[in-house]
């Protein structure tokens, strides 16, 4: 197995048309990101940690905030 005392990374930047995110965008990933970390949260912590999972809905709501 490979020592990760010391990592080195080489890079190149190229121009791209990459478009920025939008706010519908970054709604979807925070609701996805959190959700999911939630779900998650019971099985490292043992406690459960009440919530409602809003990533079915999400798709609704982002679709409606992208058409304004």
């Amino acid at each position: 197995m490979a020592s990760l005392d010391k990592l080195r990374i080489d890079s190149t930047v190229v121009a791209s048309t990459i478009a920025p995110p939008s706010d519908s965008q970054l709604l979807g990933d925070a609701v996805r990101v959190i959700s999911r970390l939630l779900a998650k949260s019971k099985a490292d912590t043992g406690l459960k940690i009440r919530f409602t999972d809003q990533r079915k809905a999400k798709n609704l709501k982002i679709t409606g905030i992208s058409h304004i």
